[in-house]
């Protein structure tokens, strides 16, 4: 199996269980007191908890994650169950989730600290369901390529975030809270190398721009935080030296972002002309790569898809945002396109990569 393989097989073992995770808790379940329960009148606590209260949700906690540190894998996977029920029930308040938060996250940090890859991607799936701000700056933490050399955790760690910034009143996860980790997830993405971690990083940073928790003039600060990380990448594209995996993540993230442009409410809220001219500085960028690395391209049709791809959505997503056409970034698109239905190295194919050069130059 190859490295992407693998990474591929763990991001949808990951899926499958957050939805499995997700299932709703049922009413007998939530109310029994079955061995290290918490008590439902804990879970539904719109007050702080009592002294009381708190040490049964620290023994809940301290026996569940005793099993993520040191049990089998059968054990791991029902403590980590268990951590997740007791936060995900109906009738949980965002009271409940901070005291809760408060005991897990310094007891499951050296888990995350340690070498053992399967019981710390348990422990991240169970912080993602806490929802609380420091829940959220740990698994921002965990995309960090500066502390978290393992591109699976990292990845595991981005495709959680959209669960950890969920809404839930009282849990802390205000407005400035999702800017700021929006933030930490675009600076994560400037030194990010896997272009899967990147795309979930990109996802991510959609989710939190679509919260309905947000100000407007916050959800503009996260728009732009979004097209400055397709910039980004896009500044890397541009300068490598031959096809660039990175267009993969940009070219999935901008049909993302197509998709939810479709609805209008969304569109009002990037329709800035900054937004939209960061946009097309992505674009020429993405371009010029495909001009500099035209050899490798020639000989990579998955490569030539992704760079023709993000062409033709980026004039889609203009035409969302009310912007006039674009004949340079419509001719470097055209140009792309003739370019993967013509056979590598054909005549046709080299016309279209010098009418791609003409449009490149003509963007300046």
């Amino acid at each position: 199996m190859t490295q992407r393989s693998s990474r591929l097989v763990r991001s949808l073992a990951l899926l499958v269980a957050i939805g499995g995770a997700c299932l709703p808790v049922g009413e007998a379940v939530a109310q029994r007191r079955g061995p290290g329960g918490i008590s439902s009148d804990i879970l539904r606590s719109s007050t702080p908890l009592t002294a009381s209260q708190q040490k049964e949700v620290s023994e809940f906690t301290r026996a569940q994650v005793a099993d993520l540190a040191n049990g089998d894998a059968g054990r791991v996977v029902a403590a980590r169950d268990a951590l997740i029920q007791a936060a995900r029930g109906g009738q949980v308040t965002g009271v409940f989730l901070r005291s809760y938060s408060d005991a897990i996250l310094p007891a499951i940090t050296p888990i995350l600290d340690g070498d053992d890859a399967m019981r710390a991607e348990n422990a991240l799936r169970v912080a993602a369901f806490l929802r609380t701000p420091e829940a959220a700056g740990l698994l921002v933490e965990s995309i960090d390529p500066r502390r978290v050399t393992d591109a699976g955790r990292r990845l595991v760690a981005a495709g959680l975030l959209g669960i950890a910034v969920e809404p839930m009143p009282q849990s802390g996860l205000g407005s400035a809270v999702l800017v700021s980790t929006a933030r930490g997830i675009a600076e994560a993405v400037r030194t990010e190398s896997d272009w899967l971690v990147a795309l979930e990083d990109l996802r991510a940073i959609n989710i939190i721009a679509l919260s309905p928790t947000l100000t407007k003039a916050n959800r503009a600060q996260v728009r732009t935080m979004q097209f400055g990380a397709f910039g980004d990448l896009a500044e890397r594209i541009s300068k490598s030296g031959s096809p660039d995996p990175m267009t993969q993540a940009v070219y999935r993230a901008m049909l993302d972002l197509r998709d939810k442009l479709l609805d209008d409410s969304v569109a009002q809220d990037v329709s800035s002309s900054a937004i939209a001219d960061t946009l097309r500085d992505t674009l020429v960028a993405v371009g010029t790569g495909a001009l500099r690395q035209w050899d490798g391209l020639d000989a990579d049709p998955e490569m030539m898809e992704a760079y023709e791809g993000t062409m033709r959505v980026g004039p889609q997503i203009f035409l969302l945002l009310e912007r006039p056409d674009d004949p340079q970034i419509n001719a470097m698109a055209a140009a792309l396109t003739r370019a993967i239905e013509a056979p590598a190295g054909s005549k046709a194919r080299a016309d279209a990569r010098a009418a791609l050069k003409k449009a490149v130059d003509a963007a300046g």
